[in-house]
């Protein structure tokens, strides 16, 4: 009975729909950036078509039902309904159907380019899902405000809970592959992993004699990231704003120092979550 209680308590949970609205418009924005970038590259035509219709993945995903149906002009039609739909969902205007359509639109073009299919991408496209049956769409959003419709001021809090409890997972998976992945990210002799990283030519954008003269700090650096991470549990607590403000350092440290598209823009765009006892208030209040 007390287990039975505790999941009648937590699924009937209510909290504020801003930082759910927040999330919805990060994540349509991060999207869509990311693909408009693609596009200002010039990167389209060779990213999102079959390897026989000239694009330049070799990999070919027997999900890509687009390819049967239109290969050449399949992808790029694509580009251009994700980045109108994710224009829909971050307006808040048909928010549910632009969640779904954007859904099936971008998980086709992670099949059409699988090297390119990021797990910021693949987490992104979570986030959406369980956005889908969120509330997200009663806060920040023009259709309702043009419909003059009432503020929500309460919302179910499951689809919040179950994103933060992802980015436990993520977060949490990643500092205990660093652990068993290399040693030196938490060892103070030696060259420091973040080094090798953040001087690799092909993702990072530091000076290899900038580096040189950093040693002891790159050291302190890898050993916090892992401090970081291993600790994610914390948000599961109270004590989740805080330990997000070392997640917001992190994530802008690497957006600065590397090359690595919408990778960090993208794991901030959930951070509103982490923020939500501070933005709102309700986080830890029971119906």
């Amino acid at each position: 009975m007390r287990l039975w209680s505790w999941w009648l308590s937590t699924s009937s949970r209510e909290t504020d729909p801003l930082p759910l609205a927040l999330v919805r418009i990060g994540i349509a924005v991060v999207i869509a950036g990311d693909l408009l970038r693609g596009a200002w590259l010039g990167l389209v035509p060779w990213l999102w078509r079959p390897f026989s219709h000239g694009g330049l993945s070799t990999f070919q995903s027997p999900y890509a039902i687009i390819d049967n149906i239109a290969p050449l002009s399949g992808g790029p039609a694509l580009v251009v309904v994700t980045i109108v739909a994710m224009a829909f969902v971050a307006a808040g205007v048909l928010t549910r159907p632009a969640m779904l359509v954007g859904l099936l639109a971008y998980s086709q073009l992670g099949h059409l380019y699988p090297p390119g299919d990021r797990a910021v991408d693949r987490l992104m496209r979570t986030g959406l899902l369980i956005l889908l049956f969120s509330g997200s769409h009663l806060r920040l959003s023009l259709q309702r405000r043009l419909q003059g419709k009432p503020p929500v001021t309460a919302i179910p809090a499951w689809p919040a809970d179950m994103m933060v409890f992802i980015l436990v997972l993520v977060y949490l998976s990643a500092g205990i592959h660093k652990l068993g992945s290399s040693m030196s990210w938490v060892s103070f002799s030696g060259r420091p992993m973040l080094h090798r990283i953040l001087t690799n030519p092909l993702a990072a954008r530091v000076p290899r004699d900038l580096a040189d003269q950093g040693m002891g700090l790159l050291h302190f650096l890898g050993f916090s990231t892992v401090a970081l991470e291993c600790s994610a549990v914390l948000l599961l607590t109270r004590l989740r704003p805080w330990w997000a403000l070392g997640g917001v350092g992190l994530h802008l440290g690497i957006a600065a120092t590397m090359n690595l598209g919408a990778f960090s823009f993208g794991m901030l765009a959930f951070y509103p979550l982490l923020f939500s006892a501070w933005l709102a208030g309700r986080q830890y209040k029971k119906t």
